[in-house]
């Protein structure tokens, strides 16, 4: 019995192995079989003779909710980093018509577009070895799990399928979420342009068996595509999208990895996704894409930002992964391994990326708590509509206050960011005046100042919002706040955006501000946030980290007094540059920007000393080398004033070994020159162009030097 049983055992192991064959094809192709399937190499497949692996395993059946089934039938080909220079074309038999090629993706599967079926017969173009499987699948596209209801929660699925809808609806379940959740699905053979159309006859159809209901989405990849396409094109949308509306992982801006050329140099296991899962639709994934294009042009149509049609605002999140490498690839070295970073961005704040990879994201509790964080943040609220209630009177400020301070948070997920923007924020307070107004820029430079506000901090300054100002219901309200507008109620509704001979827009919040700055009653500063374009026309000096008016360049005594006396700094200045997230990166740099402006001023009226100190001082903000290296260049100006050549020398050199960028060139090449330098600068300028010779401004300044 015991012999009998170890057969058995031998025999079922046997059962279960891989079975495989080597081969080898050349430049001329050829037709390798393996079982019933058949792998038809085309002539220019390689490019020399190349060794392969071909092999069957069982994959374990699974079924997902959305209607996907993996099959048991599986195979590999080896070694996986070759790519196939034409495509391989694979027939396996298989009765069942919803029956597709899927390729295995670390744990999803992407059903592959370019497939047919013919006479019991399925063909599938591959463009790469790797592990394939058959998958059946949906029965039916379109909207699932639909009901009848006012309000719910849309899931839109990526190109891929497994586990990460399920996973996603059972976390949101398990921790209270009540609102009913609909998944929509839909052929990846489809441009994106036809999935939002189709997404469009499904709601149509809805809203005839259901009546009127609004959904807030989460959109995975394409899926967020899919929905940006349609809530912005007129011909589709049918104002049923909520308040909350959510991306993971989709590609705004496109990707390189939509390029052939592109995918071949890439060392990301990821990079064939999308020309497996859009086949020729990959096309309108390419950074100069008509899509994209169009995605970009409509962009600031995503925030909530409209003051006229105020139900329709939507409040927007994109949620990202960053797993940085060491390719030249933005999509890895600065992207999840499928998607850039920046691509990700569809509006200027977006929540923090996660370190975590393109799929990862998909499964991530972490993920799923920031996304649950903003759909419970974001259900039933918009900023106009909170923003018009407050200036209504129906609201009081404070509730601005609280929805920021959760948003905020939820972006940043780290409390050291948010000191620090708080704690640069209380400094661009202080840099103002007693009673003054502060004219901000964004949301970084504004919000945290009314919360700061709240809790006592310089209560007699007034925050104006310079864009929020275009709103005439604001500058009404803050007019009753003490904002000296020398205008009625009506004049101010009366304000509309024009056209000067130069072709310069002026808008309403334009023209107020100009009203403002002539008033002498309450001192107006602009803060050093606000678009220098945009403070062109004004005489202004630096008074710290805002600019008042004033003839000279900087108001040098206030601002050392506040730099060394008055401004927290504990938090920023003890701290690094890899601690800070991008909007505090970029905040930090204006205090290096504002000491600066007072180095140059310092070495104007001749105090060397001063200026070096400053210099030293300035070094310890935490910023990046780009931002600190133009104090090299007027430190070594310095040192040939006080005649030091060595040390001025060793600081440009210190420069050079540092930067890397034409600025930094142009300078340390400059300040060789003015100080009697000439070769230098000529040696400086001459090695940058052996790397860079289409630097034209580089070359300009060559050809100047030459010339004196």
């Amino acid at each position: 019995m015991k012999r009998l049983f170890l057969t058995f055992i031998v025999l079922f192991l046997l059962s279960c192995s891989n079975k495989h064959i080597e081969t080898k094809v050349g430049p001329e192709g050829r037709i390798v079989c393996l079982e019933n399937m058949v792998f038809n190499f085309p002539e220019g497949t390689f490019s020399k003779p190349t060794e392969l692996q071909i092999g069957r395993v069982r994959e374990r059946i699974q079924h997902f909710k959305e209607g996907y089934a993996i099959l048991k039938t599986t195979f590999y080909i080896k070694p996986e980093s070759l790519v196939f220079e034409k495509p391989v074309l694979i027939s396996i038999p298989a009765k069942n018509r919803r029956v597709n090629l899927a390729v295995k993706l670390q744990a999803v599967y992407i059903p592959l577009s370019d497939s047919r079926m013919e006479n019991d017969t399925l063909f599938a173009s591959i463009n790469h070895p790797g592990k394939y499987c058959l998958v059946e699948m949906p029965e039916k596209y379109g909207i699932l799990n639909d009901s009848k209801t006012d309000e719910a929660l849309l899931l839109i699925s990526d190109l891929h399928t497994g586990s990460y809808l399920e996973l996603f609806r059972k976390y949101l379940k398990e921790q209270g979420y009540t609102l009913p959740i609909w998944t929509f699905i839909y052929p990846s053979e489809n441009t994106i342009t036809e999935n939002a159309e189709f997404l469009h006859k499904e709601l149509e159809k809805l809203h005839k068996k259901y009546g009127a209901f609004r959904l807030d989405v989460v959109a995975f990849g394409i899926g967020g595509l899919i929905c940006q396409r349609y809530e912005h094109d007129k011909q589709f949308y049918q104002k049923d999208l909520g308040s909350a509306i959510i991306a993971v992982g989709t590609p705004f801006k496109g990707t390189n990895l939509a390029n052939s050329e592109n995918i071949r140099n890439s060392n990301s296991p990821f990079k064939f996704y999308f020309i497996d899962g859009m086949a020729k639709n990959t096309a309108n994934l390419l950074p100069d894409s008509t899509l994209v294009k169009w995605i970009k042009q409509n962009r600031f149509r995503v925030r909530g930002s409209s003051f006229f049609d105020t139900e329709e605002n939507s409040n927007f999140a994109s949620i990202s992964g960053v797993l940085p490498s060491s390719s030249p690839k933005a999509e890895e070295t600065d992207g999840d391994g499928l998607i850039s970073l920046s691509s990700t961005h569809l509006t200027p704040l977006e929540p923090e990326p996660f370190h975590l990879n393109h799929f990862q994201l998909y499964e991530n509790q972490d993920v799923y708590k920031t996304i649950k964080g903003f759909l419970d943040l974001y259900h039933h609220f918009n900023w106009p509509e909170l923003f018009l209630a407050v200036w209504r009177g129906k609201e009081k400020s404070s509730k601005i206050n609280e929805i920021w301070e959760k948003e905020v948070n939820l972006h940043f997920r780290n409390h050291l960011n948010f000191n620090l923007l708080l704690e640069f924020n209380k400094n661009l307070l202080l840099s103002v005046p007693e009673n003054g107004i502060l004219i901000t820029n964004g949301d970084n430079d504004t919000y945290p100042g009314w919360y700061l506000q709240a809790k006592g901090i310089r209560k007699d300054v007034l925050i104006v919002n310079w864009s929020l100002l275009n709103v005439a219901e604001n500058a009404i309200y803050l007019k009753k706040q003490g904002l000296l507008i020398p205008l009625s109620s009506e004049q101010i509704k009366g304000l509309k955006p024009r056209r000067k001979k130069s072709g310069e827009i002026v808008f309403p919040a334009d023209s107020l501000v100009k009203l403002l700055v002539a008033n002498s009653e309450r001192p107006v500063v602009f803060a050093s946030t606000v678009t220098p374009s945009r403070i062109k026309e004004y005489s202004l000096r630096l008074r710290g980290l805002v600019f008042e008016s004033g003839r000279e360049k900087v108001n040098t005594e206030k601002t050392k007094e506040l730099f060394h006396s008055t401004y927290e700094l504990e938090n920023t200045l003890s701290t690094s540059p890899e601690s800070l997230n991008l909007v505090c990166k970029m905040m930090v740099t204006n205090y290096n920007a504002a000491l600066f402006k007072l180095v140059n001023a310092l070495v104007e009226h001749g105090r060397y000393d001063e200026a070096l100190s400053e210099i030293q001082y300035a070094r310890k903000f935490p910023v990046e080398d780009q931002y600190v290296l133009p104090l090299y260049p007027v430190e070594a100006s310095i040192y040939y004033k006080k005649e030091n050549p060595k040390k001025a020398d060793d600081i440009l050199k210190k420069a050079l070994d540092i930067g890397n960028s034409s600025n930094i060139i142009r300078d340390v090449a400059e300040t060789y020159f003015d100080n009697g330098q000439k070769d230098e600068a000529v040696r400086v300028l001459a090695d940058w162009l052996k790397d860079h010779p289409d630097d034209k401004k580089v070359f300009e300044q060559l050809i100047k030097y030459g010339e004196e």
